[in-house]
Order: C-alpha cells, then sequence, then structure tokens
C-alpha cells in the first residue's frame, strides 16, 4: 500500500508541475520535472539515477528466463541440455539460450519496441500465474501449502481482471507489439506440441 500510495503523489506531482500533452511525450517525465523545478542538473542527476534504477530491472530480467528455460527442459519441453547447472547454481546453457535471445531482440528493434515487448509478455505472464492459482486450487485441492494467497479467491481474480485491463490498454497503444507477440506463439506453440509428444 506505501508503494501505491508513493506512486500516485509522485504522478500527482508530475501533473501539477507539467500538463498532461507534455508528459505524454516525455522520453523521461521524471527528469522533464526536475529540469523545471531545479534546473538542467536536476534533469541530469534524475537520468543518472534512472539509469541506475534500470541496471537492477535488467538483473531481475536477465535471472527469470533461464530458470524458466531449465523448468521446461526438467520437464521435457526443452533441449535436456537446459538442466546444466554450474557451481554456482546457475542454469548456465538456459542463460545461454535465453542471453542470445535477448541480443537477436537488441539487433532487430530500438529500445521503445523492446520495452513495450517486456511490459506485454510481463502482463501476459503474471495474468496466466494468478489464473494458475485458481486452477491449481481447483484441480489439485490436496497439495501441501504451506503459503496461503491473502483474501483468496478475491485478490486473484481482482488481479486477473486489473491484468485483462492493461493487456488491452497496452493492445490498444501499441497494436505492433501485440500482433509481434501473437507471431511469436503462433511459431512456438507447434514446437511446444512436437517437444510435449515427443515426451
Amino acid at each position: 500500500m506505501l508503494v501505491v500510495v508513493i506512486y500516485i503523489l509522485v504522478n500527482a506531482a508530475f501533473f501539477h508541475v507539467l500538463p498532461i500533452e507534455t508528459l505524454a511525450k516525455s522520453n523521461l517525465a521524471a527528469a522533464d520535472v526536475a529540469k523545471i523545478l531545479f534546473g538542467e542538473n536536476g534533469a541530469k542527476i534524475v537520468t543518472i539515477i534512472s539509469i541506475f534504477s534500470l541496471i537492477s530491472i535488467l538483473n531481475a530480467f536477465m535471472m527469470i528466463p533461464p530458470r524458466i528455460l531449465y523448468g521446461l527442459s526438467r520437464d521435457g519441453f526443452f533441449i535436456k541440455e537446459g538442466t546444466q547447472v554450474n557451481k554456482g547454481g546457475t542454469p548456465i546453457v538456459a542463460l545461454l539460450v535465453s542471453s542470445l535471445f535477448s541480443l537477436f531482440l537488441i539487433c532487430i528493434g530500438s529500445f521503445e519496441v523492446l520495452f513495450s515487448f517486456a511490459a506485454f509478455i510481463s502482463i501476459i505472464v503474471w495474468g496466466l500465474a494468478y489464473y494458475s492459482l485458481l486452477r491449481l486450487r481447483t484441480t489439485e485441492p490436496d497439495l501441501p501449502r504451506p503459503y496461503r494467497s491473502f483474501l483468496y479467491p478475491w485478490t486473484t481474480i481482482i488481479a486477473i481482471i486489473i491484468s485483462i485491463g492493461l493487456l488491452l490498454g497496452f493492445i490498444y497503444s501499441d497494436p505492433i507489439a501485440f500482433a509481434l507477440i501473437i507471431g511469436i506463439t503462433l511459431i512456438s506453440y507447434p514446437l511446444f506440441l512436437v517437444l510435449k509428444r515427443k515426451k
């Protein structure tokens, strides 16, 4: 709740300093607001802080895909080599594959395209994760569950509705990125069926 309140207050401050039209065209709204309030140096400081915050986000994004590929490999839906783990516990082959795919995306698109692509994928993945909570509690009710979801199932249903709303908003604002994701899904699904049959 504290994060939500801070986020709303920061946005309210941005709207107080700059009109909506200017913010909509801004590449980094925080830097533009800081430039008005503190001058050119303020904008540079906010930009530097934003760059450092992106490093931590990049770290998280680099850690998630290899572990997904590791899980798929373990369950027989990806190459068997994807289960190889180094001494530090890192799924090294899965990391290499996801890094090469990331480099491929960097080569074919701009930062805006990649950001839109990542936002789309994140919303879809989290929405499916929320749905899987409902599904698994219904299909496998006797599994041991040491963690209980807060106010289940209402919080989960609200999260799914919000995810759908965000997805529709992104589709409306960037239909090209959505079409790209649909294309990748159509290509990858037959591969999934082949691996499933092989398993």
